[in-house]
C-alpha cells in the first residue's frame, strides 16, 4: 500500500478511537465507583464517607440544570467551525474542496445555537 492511503486510514482510526476509549473507560470507572458505594451501603457504611474515600466527584454547576458548564459546548463548536472556515482562506484546503467550509458553517451555527440556548436558559432561570 502507498503511504498516501495508509496515513488517512491511521489518522481516521486514531480520531475515532479516542472518543470511544474515553467513553469506555469513563463508563467503566463510574460503574466501579457505583459498585463500591453499593457494597458500602450493604455493609452499613455511610455512602458519603465512601464517596470521599474514592475521590472527589465533579460537582455540577448550580446555575446549570444539566450539571454541565454553560457556554463551553457552544464555544468549542464555534471555535472548530471557525477554524474550518479559516482553513480555506489560509490555503490549507484546496480551492476545489468545498467540504471543509460547509462543515465549518454547520459547526459554527451549532455553536451559536448552543450559546443562545445557554444564554436563554440562564436568563430564564433568573441569573
Amino acid at each position: 500500500m502507498d503511504a498516501e492511503i495508509i496515513i488517512p486510514i491511521v489518522a481516521m482510526g486514531g480520531a475515532f478511537s479516542i472518543p470511544i476509549a474515553y467513553f469506555f473507560f469513563d463508563s467503566r470507572k463510574n460503574r466501579d465507583r457505583a459498585r463500591a458505594v453499593e457494597k458500602a451501603i450493604e455493609n452499613g457504611m455511610d455512602p458519603e464517607i465512601v464517596v470521599k474515600a474514592l475521590g472527589e466527584q465533579r460537582k455540577p454547576d448550580e446555575d446549570s440544570p444539566s450539571g454541565r458548564r454553560p457556554y463551553v459546548r457552544g464555544l468549542v463548536l464555534l471555535a472548530i467551525g471557525g477554524a474550518l472556515l479559516l482553513s480555506k482562506e489560509l490555503g490549507y484546503i484546496h480551492h476545489n474542496d468545498q467540504e471543509g467550509p460547509v462543515f465549518g458553517i454547520i459547526l459554527s451555527l451549532l455553536g451559536v445555537a448552543f450559546l443562545l440556548a445557554d444564554l436563554l436558559n440562564r436568563n430564564r432561570n433568573g441569573n
